[in-house]
C-alpha cells in the first residue's frame, strides 16, 4: 500500500513536472506571439497615421480649392455685372448717337439761320478786306503817279528847262536851291523811302533833313530820321530825333515805341518799359509794344506777366506766329511741356518757315524721347538758318 501510494505520488509529481514544462514552453510561445502582434499593431498605427495625414492634406487642399472656386465665382459674377453695365452704357450711347444723327439729318434738310449768320459774319469782313485792298491799290497808283511826276520835275530841273524867277537872279544860286522852290515835304519823304529801299541810308538822312528845313515841326520826319539813324548805329542822334518828334506830338505812338526800343537796346529796361506803356495808353492794340513788354517781363523771370502780354498779342492778331512762339517759350520755362509744344506747333501752322519754332520743338521732342521728330525739326531749323547747338546734335546722333 505504501509502495502504491509512493508510486502514485511519484507519478503525480512527474505529471506536475511535465505540466510545468509544457506551460513553460507555451508561455514562451505566447510571449513571442505577443511581440509579433505588437510589432504588427505598431506598423498598422504608423500606416494609419500616414493615411490620416494624407487625408488632412487632402481636406486642406479641398478647402483651398473651394475658396478659389468661391473667389472665381465672385469675380465671374462681378465681370458679368460689369459687362452688363457696359453693354447698357454702350446701348445708351448708340441710342443717343442715333438720335443725334437723325437730328443732324433733319438739321441739314432745313435752312439754318445760324449758318446764314455765320456766312454773313464771314462775308462782311471779306468785303471790308476787299474794299481795303482796292483802296490800297488806288493809293499805290496815286503814289506812283506822284513819284513819276516828281521824277519828271526833277529831270526838268536837272536839264535846266526851268528858268530863274527873274532875269536878275543869280542862276548859280538859283540852281543850288532850285529843289527848295519846287520839291515838297512829301516829295522828300518819297525820295527818302526810295533811298532806304536801295539801302542808301545817307541819302535818306539828307532827304529827311531837307523835309525838316521845309517843315521843322513835322513830327513824322523826325521819327523817320531817327529810324534811319538807328540803322546807321548813331543811337544818340536816333534818340534825339524820337524825343524831338514827341516834343512836337506827345501822342505819336510810333515815336514812344521806337524810343522804347532804342532805350532797351542801350540796356535801359526801366525807361523802355515806361515808353512801351505810353505806347499802349495811346494805342492799346499795338501788338509790337505788348510783345516787347512781354519780353522784358520774360527776361526778369516774371513769367505770368509775360504770358499775359503775349496772350494779348494773339487776341489782337490771331495769325501772329511770333505770339504763339513766345507763349510756348513761357510754358517751356514753367515746365508745361505739352502746352509749350502745342504753342510751337500753332506757330508753325501759321508760318511753316519759323526757324525758332522748329528748333524749340526739336528740344521738346528730345525731352519726350521722340527722337525721330526731334531730328526732323532740328534739321529743318538748321536749313532755315538756325545755328544748332553741337551738344544737341551729339545727343541726337545715336538715334539717326
Amino acid at each position: 500500500m505504501k509502495t502504491t501510494v509512493r508510486y502514485f505520488l511519484i507519478f503525480t509529481i512527474l505529471l506536475l513536472l511535465i505540466s510545468c514544462a509544457e506551460g513553460s514552453r507555451t508561455q514562451k510561445k505566447g510571449d513571442e506571439t505577443e511581440k509579433k502582434v505588437k510589432a504588427v499593431v505598431q506598423t498598422l498605427d504608423r500606416e494609419i497615421d500616414k493615411i490620416y495625414a494624407e487625408l488632412n492634406a487632402l481636406r486642406e487642399e479641398n478647402n483651398s480649392l473651394k475658396d478659389k472656386i468661391s473667389t472665381l465665382s465672385a469675380e465671374n459674377r462681378k465681370l458679368k455685372a460689369d459687362l452688363l453695365i457696359r453693354a447698357d452704357n454702350l446701348q445708351s450711347k448708340v441710342r443717343a448717337l442715333s438720335t443725334e444723327v437723325e437730328e443732324y439729318k433733319d438739321y441739314l434738310k432745313r435752312p439754318s439761320k445760324e449758318i446764314g449768320q455765320v456766312k454773313a459774319d464771314v462775308e462782311a469782313p471779306l468785303k471790308s478786306l476787299e474794299e481795303g485792298r482796292r483802296n490800297l491799290e488806288e493809293k499805290n497808283r496815286a503814289q506812283e503817279e506822284k513819284i513819276r511826276e516828281m521824277e519828271s520835275r526833277l529831270k526838268v530841273m536837272d536839264e535846266k528847262k526851268e528858268k530863274p524867277l527873274d532875269s536878275g537872279h543869280n542862276e548859280e544860286a538859283w540852281a543850288k536851291n532850285r529843289r527848295a522852290h519846287t520839291v515838297t515835304v512829301e516829295d522828300h519823304f518819297q525820295l527818302a523811302y526810295q533811298a532806304v529801299e536801295k539801302r542808301n541810308l545817307d541819302e535818306a538822312v539828307n532827304e529827311y533833313r531837307e523835309a525838316l528845313k521845309l517843315d521843322p515841326k513835322n513830327a513824322k520826319a523826325h521819327l523817320s530820321l531817327g529810324i534811319v539813324y538807328g540803322r546807321l548805329g548813331e543811337w544818340k542822334k536816333e534818340i534825339f530825333e524820337y524825343e524831338e518828334a514827341l516834343r512836337i506830338d506827345p501822342y505819336l505812338a510810333e515815336a514812344h515805341f521806337d524810343l522804347g526800343v532804342a532805350k532797351e537796346e542801350r540796356g535801359n529796361h526801366k525807361e523802355a518799359m515806361a515808353e512801351y506803356q505810353k505806347t499802349l495808353q495811346i494805342s492799346p492794340n499795338y501788338v509790337e509794344a505788348h510783345t516787347n513788354m512781354g519780353t522784358l517781363y520774360f527776361r526778369k523771370g516774371m513769367f505770368d506777366q509775360a504770358l499775359a502780354e503775349y496772350q494779348k498779342t494773339i487776341e489782337i492778331k490771331p495769325d501772329y506766329s511770333e505770339g504763339y512762339y513766345n507763349i510756348g517759350s513761357v510754358y517751356w520755362k514753367k515746365k508745361k511741356i505739352d502746352e509749350a509744344m502745342a504753342s510751337f506747333q500753332k506757330a508753325l501752322e501759321i508760318n511753316p518757315k519759323f526757324a525758332a519754332a522748329h528748333y524749340a520743338l526739336a528740344g521738346a521732342y528730345y525731352e519726350k524721347q521722340e527722337f525721330k521728330l526731334a531730328i526732323e525739326h532740328c534739321d529743318e531749323a538748321g536749313k532755315l538758318g538756325i545755328a544748332v547747338d553741337p551738344k544737341l546734335l551729339e545727343l541726337l546722333k545715336p538715334h539717326r
